[in-house]
């Protein structure tokens, strides 16, 4: 935070609100999440104030976790094609080898 303070005063990314215009504390943001193989390092920051960096953490987490429910469920539809085919499958045998009611 201090190389950002440094340049002027600090300016939240998301809303514009300057550090001496509110009571807000600033919080120094990842714009590639460290979790998500972003650097720690300066290009990668950027100042926020604490209200809007919380709502881009809980955004960032709301994307993960859909993004995972449609992993899971792109899966699931899968293994329901696979039985699906597969019962097709036995059906076809089983209508090849049995022989005609008449």
């Amino acid at each position: 935070m201090r190389r950002w303070r440094e340049l002027g005063p600090l300016r939240c990314h998301w809303c514009g609100v300057y550090e001496n215009e509110t009571k807000a504390h600033f919080e120094l943001d990842h714009i590639i999440p460290l979790e998500d193989g972003g650097e720690d390092v300066f290009s990668n920051t950027r100042p926020l104030c604490s209200a809007c960096h919380w709502s881009r953490n809980a955004e960032l987490h709301r994307m993960k976790y859909f993004r995972k429910l449609d992993e899971q469920t792109e899966m699931y539809e899968g293994y329901l094609r696979e039985l699906e085919a597969k019962k097709a499958d036995r059906e076809t045998k089983n209508f090849k080898e049995t022989s005609p009611p008449w």
